[in-house]
């Protein structure tokens, strides 16, 4: 399946799409985005938008310094109720939405989130394997961790993304028969709509939590991290008096009660040193 590929670069490309989107009962929608691999911090990189027979690819890049005026339109149509955003495994496309733009998303429709209330086995599913599995083909996956920040994007990287919400309404059309047979359709639009609630943690006192290796993360280097913030903040300057906190919050080392600033030095990471 060759779509139309749209390829939008100005803000009045943006609004004219939109309003056209406005017009739909559904669309489908995905980011690409970079997370901290070539750049540091979190970027929009790409917004694909699907409206049943040709692909918008639309280039947040060109707009700055004023992304979020050119966005606006775009921004409008996800908050619109009237018209649902389908996606697959929306959580961090939502969260970057909210985080950099202060935008929350209305009537969203997740096809990971209907294949787990139908799924025996494995639940977490990736768009890749559920085209494969639903719809018996593949699609290369090869540009997923490409650089999305770079000018000019490649043809590979406009049809990875273009395949990326080109298939998504046959997707969820195919699910929700089947839970509307299973008598689970009722669930899957409660847990789409909690969704709308998801919302970007600012200020949290446990930042890494949100790290999707959070739980590989060791007692000690949690210390990088909120409570490491607080209690440097209060030491700072003072090694000896950070690692009595250490040893008094989380028993660390073990093997003495008051480590020397030597080895609380030695013994944390370097990034964690107070200055």
């Amino acid at each position: 399946m060759k779509p139309t590929i749209h390829y939008l670069t100005t803000a009045a490309q943006v609004a004219d799409a939109a309003a056209h989107f406005t017009t739909l009962p559904r669309i489908g929608i995905d980011l690409e985005f970079d997370d901290n691999r070539y750049r540091y911090g979190r970027h929009l990189a790409l917004i694909q938008v699907f409206d049943g027979q040709e692909v918008y690819l639309i280039d947040p890049l060109p707009l700055e310094p004023e992304m979020a005026a050119g966005l606006e339109p775009l921004f409008a149509v996800l908050r619109n109720p009237a018209v649902a955003k389908v996606f697959h495994s929306c959580k961090s496309d939502i969260l970057l939405l909210d985080e950099l733009f202060g935008v929350t998303c209305r009537t969203i429709v997740d096809t990971s989130v209907q294949f787990t209330l139908l799924a025996l086995e494995d639940n977490n599913i990736s768009l890749g394997r559920l085209i494969q599995s639903e719809l018996g083909f593949e699609v290369d996956k090869g540009e997923q961790k490409s650089n999305w920040l770079k000018r000019p994007l490649t043809e590979a990287q406009k049809e990875y993304a273009a395949n990326d919400v080109l298939y998504l309404f046959e997707l969820t059309d195919r699910l929700t028969a089947r839970l509307q047979e299973q008598g689970r359709a009722q669930w899957a639009a409660e847990e789409n709509h909690a969704l709308e609630a998801v919302r970007y943690g600012r200020g949290e006192l446990r930042p890494h939590l949100r790290l999707a290796g959070k739980y590989r993360i060791s007692p000690r280097n949690c210390l990088c991290f909120g409570s490491y913030t607080r209690c440097a903040t209060a030491w700072r300057g003072s090694l000896t008096g950070l690692a009595t906190w250490c040893s008094a919050t989380i028993g660390w080392p073990k093997s003495r009660a008051s480590p020397s600033p030597r080895t609380a030095r030695c013994a944390m990471p370097a990034a964690c040193i107070p200055s």
